[in-house]
């Protein structure tokens, strides 16, 4: 092959081989990055399959941002991913949580919704992560500015779709808290029980407050009201009241 050394017409250093061929950079004798004929840059390897390909046994990429600040967002590196006409449709960013002289950092998402780039998701310095809010104070928090707030879980199989939250013991234990305006309303899933307004339910379904049914109501065994106030002995098709 054929290389040529020299500076431009422009003004520019180049090293440039004339030929189809690759071009290797080394060290104590040793090949540490190619470039292919076709462009692509390897380190660590002589056959790069992408434009960029780095390869060893601890293949680290580092971005460092030499600018020593403590602001809230600061200090940031950053992967911008852009079109044809240079807009970022998504980045991703790592950066500095909040304002204090540490090195707390938050893991930033955001993508294109076709007028900006917009946070998608965030991680925290807690290791909370939020999904519409640049502030998660729990392990997972979900908001929304308009429209529904949807979370779906399909399984596409024959298996079952199962929501499961268990405690340290592996226990199986889901809460499910939903706040109406200003009063909140409990449903907790414990022990294969319900509770509304209850967080430790007895029964199958154990509700702390007043209920209202609108259509039948079908009972396959005995009724109690109030323990012995009304009771309907299914066995023998009797109502007691007061017995």
């Amino acid at each position: 092959g054929t290389l040529r050394q020299g500076v431009t017409a422009g003004g520019v250093g180049e090293i440039n081989m004339l030929t189809d061929d690759d071009l290797s950079f080394g060290t104590n004798d040793t090949e540490r990055a190619r470039i292919t004929s076709a462009g692509n840059v390897g380190i660590g390897t002589t056959d790069p399959g992408t434009l960029l390909q780095v390869q060893g046994t601890a293949p680290y990429l580092t971005l460092k941002n030499s600018t020593s600040e403590h602001t809230e967002g600061g200090c940031e590196s950053k992967i911008i991913f852009e079109d044809h006409g240079n807009n970022a449709l998504a980045q991703i960013q790592a950066s500095h949580d909040g304002s204090s002289d540490d090195t707390k950092g938050d893991f930033i998402i955001s993508t294109h919704n076709g007028t900006s780039l917009t946070e998608a998701m965030r991680i925290d310095s807690s290791q909370n992560v939020g999904i519409g809010t640049s502030d998660p104070t729990s392990n997972l928090e979900i908001e929304s500015s308009s429209g529904d707030l949807v979370f779906e879980m399909d399984n596409n199989a024959s298996n079952s779709a199962n929501f499961q939250i268990q405690n340290g013991a592996g226990n199986n234990r889901v809460d499910l808290v939903m706040n109406a305006l200003s009063a909140d309303t409990k449903l907790t899933f414990k022990g294969q029980k319900i509770g509304i307004l209850d967080t430790d339910p007895s029964y199958t379904l154990d509700v702390n407050g007043t209920g209202q049914v609108t259509s039948n109501l079908i009972v396959g065994a005995d009724l109690t009201v109030d323990t012995s106030t009304l009771k309907v002995d299914s066995s023998n098709n009797r109502v007691g009241i007061g017995t």
